[in-house]
């Protein structure tokens, strides 16, 4: 089945732009609960290990709260916000 959805990126296409960062920088991605959404381009972004607030729905790391544990740069995987 063809794949007309807008704004998709392929697998060649983020490699290309994974091969721009160091290999041995680690990858995050932001998440949700539940579902699948087409990617954006990766950024290089800072975090902090944030063991306080982690839950089911937030992540290990965050850019809001500055911790003893960071900072950390890393690659960020966006997801695309239909909304938009």
């Amino acid at each position: 089945m063809k794949d007309n959805a807008p704004k998709k990126m392929t697998a060649g296409q983020l490699i290309e732009h994974l091969n721009r960062f160091p290999q041995d920088m680690r990858v995050v991605t932001h998440g949700q609960k539940e579902g699948y959404e087409n990617l954006l381009v990766p950024e290089k972004i800072t975090v902090y290990r944030n063991e306080l607030a982690m839950s089911e729905y937030e992540g290990e790391y965050d850019t809001r709260f500055k911790t003893d544990d960071g900072p950390y740069e890393v690659v960020a995987l966006f997801r695309d916000d239909r909304r938009d």
